[in-house]
């Protein structure tokens, strides 16, 4: 009787969710696969450069990964420990000095950009960075609002920022 429910057993994790179980990140759909593409890991290249057109781009599909319909909140801040796994060809994490590339890009002439393009970026962040999950519109517009976070926001847009310094960065502007 077991030999006659197994291949209906296989075919039934066939057409599941076993990658998600299993940790597999290859699947298509998993969101690892998709931040995986998003930021070329297949290019392991250790003097690899995200290109300034493409920056953009590449934040926004970060951001549409993650389930941001209403309300814009996350439960908890986003845990960016299985991306780090991945090492390019002298053995250095990928994810984080990427993401960094991405968001010097998107803060440069930061003080020239509009007021929603400011908070686009911001929302954005929310999404792709381990802040707090605040609001993300309510949280943009309030930080970028504060005189308090001028300073934070001129060191933000001089670029050339690792990406734990602009996490942190981030992490300490006032919300009032």
């Amino acid at each position: 009787m077991v030999s006659t429910l197994l291949p209906f057993a296989l075919l039934a994790l066939a057409f599941s969710a076993w990658p998600f179980a299993s940790g597999y990140i290859d699947y298509p759909r998993h969101v690892g696969h998709k931040i995986f593409e998003a930021l070329s890991f297949a290019n392991k290249d250790p003097n690899f450069m995200i290109e300034k057109d493409k920056a953009e781009v590449i934040l926004a599909s970060l951001a549409d990964m993650f389930p941001n319909h209403p309300p814009i909140r996350r439960k908890e801040a986003l845990d960016i420990g299985n991306l780090v796994r991945d090492v390019d060809d002298n053995g250095q994490q990928m994810f984080k000095p990427r993401v960094a590339q991405v968001i010097n890009i998107m803060f440069k002439n930061f003080h020239q950009k509009e007021l929603d393009t400011k908070v686009d970026i911001f929302k954005k962040l929310v999404w792709i960075l381990p802040l707090p999950p605040p609001n993300a519109e309510e949280w943009a517009k309030g930080v970028l609002a504060q005189e308090e976070n001028k300073a934070t926001l001129v060191a933000l847009e001089g670029g050339g920022l690792d990406y734990d310094t602009i996490v942190n960065k981030l992490d300490g502007m006032q919300l009032r």
